[in-house]
């Protein structure tokens, strides 16, 4: 764990973030059944998924004060960002460029859904 938390003091020193983001939507770890295995063996973070259900307007700013800091902090071997509304290509191409995997339309019946479940 001692690694988790120089991981999290150097990504907010790094960053203009002001406070600590430490909750994505969801984390898939690989290798702990419990939490004790957490604690003893430490993360290995598959994939951190980041969830937003509103167009992108209302949560750009989380980009910086979120996204980005839960990939330094976690380190996953894929960040994905999942959004139920359509996100505007030139974001999709600068999360890319972040290491962020970035899924637009992931709503019932719609090709988002399919392309989320190929990564995971």
């Amino acid at each position: 764990m001692e690694n988790f938390y120089q991981r999290v003091t150097k990504c907010i020193n790094s960053s203009t973030v002001t406070s600590i983001p430490l909750r994505p939507d969801i984390v898939i770890l690989r290798g702990a059944k419990n939490c004790q295995d957490i604690l003893s063996n430490g993360l290995s973070v598959e994939i951190v998924i980041e969830c937003k259900n509103q167009q992108y307007k209302f949560w750009s700013n989380n980009i910086k004060t979120q996204i980005l800091p839960y990939k330094c902090i976690f380190n996953p071997n894929k960040m994905i960002l999942a959004s139920m509304e359509q996100i505007p290509n030139i974001i999709k191409t600068q999360l890319s460029n972040n290491g962020v995997i970035a899924i637009d339309l992931v709503e019932p019946n719609n090709n988002g859904i399919t392309q989320l479940l190929k990564y995971i």
